[in-house]
């Protein structure tokens, strides 16, 4: 399909569990059902019968886990049809037949209850729901579970969004090889080459114009690569997002990540004729210009280093791992997809960690 569209659209691999905001924002009201509800599916049940295997069913009994940050982005995930499934921080319907109540836990806020109030209209719309509140729950409603039990009551963690980081990478008989950027900006992405940037909520493999038709089509290889030689000793998990883009066609959402020249990538040429003919005729710049912080050290990292210094290779020992800093502007990401109308936010360039030796 990538194929088909000239590579013109970026091909993303997820993990159910692990999907970005950005994935669900295209469907705005996602429902995951527990064992499936495909017609595939069920013939697959009746045709394993010795194996245990649920299939939803709209008459049956289930509970599902409302999460999301707005009518945009909301999603209903089925759960397992008992009281540890609860958790405070969420709010959940239980239906059974023609009887549906709403759950909402103590650490839940109105927006959160809206939500619930939105996918009832989708799971089981023109219906009357019977609402609970954590802690005065009817004795139908904890029979419907089993019975009560203790719950959780702290959000499903997923991993945060850190300062990125810039890779440089060559991929030879399965063996990656990459080198790190420090202090990068869009000027260091080379048309020739495959670059990996490291976000730790994501990974992006960016492949560029002139990178041969051969070595593009192991662009998602590359990436699944670099997440199992875990070059920054962060123990990544194998089931991170993943994304391919290609220079010319790149999303706001990684471009956010530089100060962006969209014309950049329409000047014809290899990297050293591009380079040349932006000194002699300049560029009309279309630019994506967000905030960069200066170079202040961030989580007990040095200062920025010079451009002479931004790409080097040291060796270090395993024992010494890396941390990454934590910048107080990260967090305005997420609501960068959250609210449409919000500009294109970059975190702020790295400082200088030692590199990566080419491993």
């Amino acid at each position: 399909m990538v194929e088909s569209l000239k590579s013109q659209a970026v091909q993303a691999r997820l993990y159910e569990g692990k999907e970005p905001i950005q994935f669900f924002s295209i469907f705005q009201s996602f429902i995951v059902y527990k064992g499936g509800a495909s017609s595939g599916y069920k013939k697959f049940v009746e045709e394993n019968s010795s194996a245990e295997h649920e299939i939803y069913k709209e008459d049956g009994i289930a509970l599902f886990r409302v999460q999301g940050s707005g009518p945009d982005n909301m999603q209903a995930i089925q759960v397992e049809t008992v009281a540890y499934s609860l958790n405070s921080a969420y709010c959940y319907i239980l239906h059974s037949g023609s009887t549906v109540f709403t759950w909402s836990g103590n650490l839940t806020t109105s927006e959160d209850q809206a939500l619930v109030e939105r996918q009832l209209d989708v799971i089981k719309p023109n219906m009357q729901s019977k609402p609970q509140k954590e802690g005065t729950e009817s004795e139908q409603f904890w029979s419907l579970l089993g019975g009560k039990c203790e719950h959780p009551s702290q959000k499903i963690g997923k991993e945060q969004e850190n300062d990125p980081h810039l890779f440089s990478c060559t991929y030879s008989k399965g063996n990656l090889k990459v080198t790190e950027i420090f202090n990068f900006s869009q000027d260091d992405l080379m048309t020739e080459d495959i670059f990996i940037l490291d976000c730790h909520s994501d990974v992006f493999v960016w492949v560029g114009q002139k990178v041969d038709s051969k070595a593009r089509s192991h662009a998602l290889s590359i990436g699944e690569k670099f997440l199992e030689s875990n070059f920054l000793m962060e123990k990544l998990s194998r089931e991170t997002p993943l994304f391919v883009v290609v220079e010319g066609c790149e999303p706001p959402f990684f471009t956010r990540f530089f100060t962006w020249d969209y014309n950049k990538s329409l000047i014809h040429g290899n990297s050293f004729e591009r380079k040349l003919a932006i000194m002699k005729n300049g560029v009309t710049p279309t630019v994506d210009k967000p905030k960069r912080r200066s170079s202040t050290s961030y989580g007990g990292r040095s200062s920025v280093p010079d451009k002479s210094q931004r790409s080097r290779s040291m060796s270090f020992s395993p024992e010494r791992v890396r941390v990454r800093g934590r910048s107080p502007a990260l967090t305005a990401l997420a609501a960068n997809f959250e609210n449409p109308s919000a500009r294109n936010i970059s975190t702020l360039p790295p400082v200088v960690r030692n590199s990566i030796p080419n491993l």
